[in-house]
């Protein structure tokens, strides 16, 4: 067969709009990647994504602020070996495993402060396994938890102090009546 005269332009249209709409694809997968972006640095909880050897991939600023003055520096490529004096290994062998886990930490530094990490599979670039790392500062939680406690104890000591008192005035009372 014989190619027809206007095969080179068809050629080139087609080529032209389909280079079009490639970029149409990766412009709308650059903007779907930094609202992903906005959305994770956002977060008020840190999350931290692992390879199945423990190195940070991604850390949100609020992961940076959380682990500042107990981890090793948390940058990527690093590994993540351990928080405080606790051994990460076991947690991130389990995701990788697809299993979920979670850590509570007491870290005592300059105050004291309570952590909890969660620990779960994520589907690494091309298909591996990683693992997101939830890290929770619940150290107010915690202070709140023993106030609650220590003003429900205070108030059953009242209680009792009411009954006794209540108890010693009856008889008294009516000694006093005679």
């Amino acid at each position: 067969g014989r190619v027809p005269e206007n095969a080179p332009r068809v050629t080139a249209a087609a080529s032209a709009l389909l280079t079009l709409a490639f970029g149409r694809v990766l412009a709308q997968r650059q903007r779907e990647e930094d609202r992903l972006g906005a959305v994770v640095d956002g977060l008020p909880m840190g999350a931290i994504l692992l390879s199945a050897e423990g190195l940070v991939r991604l850390a949100n600023p609020a992961a940076l602020r959380l682990l500042a003055q107990d981890a090793e520096p948390v940058t990527q490529g690093r590994r993540l070996e351990r928080i405080g004096g606790t051994e990460l290994q076991t947690h991130i062998d389990a995701a990788v495993r697809g299993e979920s886990s979670s850590l509570e930490l007491f870290l005592a530094a300059d105050e004291e402060r309570h952590m909890t990490l969660r620990f779960g599979p994520a589907q690494g670039p091309g298909g591996g396994a990683d693992v997101l790392v939830v890290i929770e500062d619940v150290t107010l939680a915690k202070r709140r938890a023993r106030q609650l406690a220590h003003a429900e104890k205070l108030s059953a000591l009242g209680t009792l102090i009411s009954g006794v008192v209540h108890e010693v005035n009856n008889p008294l009372s009516t000694v006093l009546g005679y």
